[in-house]
């Protein structure tokens, strides 16, 4: 659908849905029509739409949640609030919400039927069908900000900032277009930024605030930059103002992030207690248990861990969250590694497989249990899967990876010298530090080896969801044969 011109998406969204007939004779809007509005919905339903769908474009997710949630109250057949709503709460749930708005959508526009399909393609993970149809939403209505910040979150790295870039030029009043800007500019604490960088995040977080002054959301995302770039004191004065206007979750989780730097586990996870009991996505919520699990391991406990992971991924699995479930049981898989427990990896990775857990990370997490288990065979199979994996442009698997990959393969097949080379090459990530610190334990190099240690443990670029630390924790304290 790459080069597909805009009408014959129409079309094809019409085809898709149960309202051919009418997409197709609304194919073209009329001139003056240069922003998507609803038709068909009662008033009060549109309204609370309006209301969640810009709460939703800047983070606030429980408020979001709560107006689309009024608007099919008033309306259960409004197409464009169900499919809104399926965004926020994710996971397999709502994919029958997203097949049903599509096909209510489809009773009004032919932009309502295009919305609801681009969203739907989006979150069904065909990218390329939900871009092209993004594109011709954004010829036939190019003055909605809305489908232009759409348009611009469905595209990655550096095609994402561009858009963002040009939509907070041309509405610097919108804040969502500044919100999303500050964002994705320091995605990960992990990474280090150079000071153009940290400047133009910081500058469009400060536009979104001025753009929404003392708006709960945005005073979050003032945080998020200021905790990406590690200045704590700072991020935690946004976030508190952040928190007392309204609760979001992910201003929790960022809350939390920085006291599991400075080890304060206890209130991290307090945090994420806060997280968990106001977050929309039941996805995130899982995964949410996962990390507040995994903090047990850091508290001496990696039994209560595990056994909180197992029945984190039970649950997930009998609450039709597969996914979620997948991945709680191959983070479990890790703690067995640590522990020395091949057999129980195997179990865990086989249930993450019947979940559904992709081939790449399937092999990933095999190497890296094989890495700290001494499986060679294993792990030089499994790296062959990841670089055949690798191949595929869409997999989203970088050379930094496969180098990690290789390093790992190589401690367990007894190459330590080799291992650290190539974990060098993959960068200062967690995994990384943690199987080097293995390897230089495994050459007799202790006093490397603890300092490497006491190193990751002091880092302030963290993730609290990393497993590594824990388990770089729990590995310290073990006795070692």
């Amino acid at each position: 659908m790459r080069n597909t011109n805009w009408r014959s998406l129409v079309v094809v969204a019409a085809l898709l849905t149960a309202g051919a007939a009418r997409a197709k004779a609304q194919a073209q809007p009329a001139a003056n029509v240069r922003a998507l509005e609803p038709t068909g919905a009662r008033a009060e339903a549109v309204a609370h739409y309006e209301t969640g769908l810009d709460a939703n474009l800047v983070g606030n997710f429980a408020a979001a949640a709560r107006h689309l949630r009024m608007a099919l109250d008033s309306d259960s057949g409004f197409g464009l609030a169900r499919s809104e709503l399926a965004l926020i709460t994710g996971g397999r749930p709502s994919i029958a919400q997203h097949d049903r708005a599509v096909a209510d959508a489809a009773k009004g526009s032919a932009g309502e039927a295009l919305m609801a399909l681009a969203q739907r393609e989006g979150a069904a993970g065909r990218g390329a069908n939900a871009r092209a149809i993004w594109d011709a939403l954004a010829q036939m209505y190019p003055d909605d900000r809305r489908i232009a910040l759409k348009r611009a979150l469905s595209r990655t790295d550096t095609a994402r900032l561009n858009l963002l870039r040009e939509l907070a030029r041309r509405a610097p009043e919108y804040a969502p277009a500044h919100a999303y800007l500050a964002v994705s500019l320091v995605p990960s604490a992990i990474l280090t930024y150079d000071q153009t960088v940290a400047d133009e995040a910081l500058a469009a977080a400060d536009a979104g605030l001025r753009a929404q002054p003392e708006g709960a959301s945005l005073l979050g995302v003032r945080g998020y930059v200021a905790e990406r770039l590690l200045r704590h004191d700072e991020a935690m004065q946004y976030l508190d103002r952040s928190s007392a206007a309204e609760p979001i979750d992910w201003v929790y989780y960022t809350k939390a992030e920085i006291a599991s730097r400075d080890r304060k586990v206890t209130l991290a996870r307090a945090y994420l207690d806060s997280a968990i009991t106001v977050s929309q996505s039941l996805p995130r919520r899982v995964g949410m248990r996962v990390t507040q699990a995994l903090l047990r391991v850091e508290e001496g406990a990696i039994g209560d861990a595990v056994a909180g992971l197992r029945s984190i991924a039970q649950q997930a699995e009998t609450d039709n969250l597969p996914g979620a479930a997948a991945n709680a049981h191959a983070v479990t898989s890790f703690l067995y590694a640590a522990m020395g427990d091949t057999a129980a990896v195997g179990r865990e990775l086989a249930d993450a497989a019947r979940l559904g857990e992709s081939r790449a990370d399937l092999a990933f997490w095999r190497i890296y249990a094989a890495a700290l288990t001494g499986m060679g065979t294993t792990a030089t199979e499994q790296l062959a899967a990841y670089v055949d994996e690798a191949r595929n442009p869409d997999s989203g698997i970088k050379p930094e990876y496969v180098h990690s990959a290789t390093g790992l393969a190589a401690l367990a097949n007894g190459k330590y010298e080799e291992a650290i080379a190539h974990l060098k090459q993959g960068g200062a990530d967690p995994e990384n530090e943690l199987a080097t610190i293995e390897a230089l334990t495994k050459l007799g190099r202790k006093k490397e080896a603890a300092a490497a240690r006491d190193s990751l443990l002091a880092r302030k670029n963290m993730d609290v969801s990393f497993v590594e630390v824990p388990v770089a924790i729990y590995r310290s304290t073990m006795k070692r044969k």
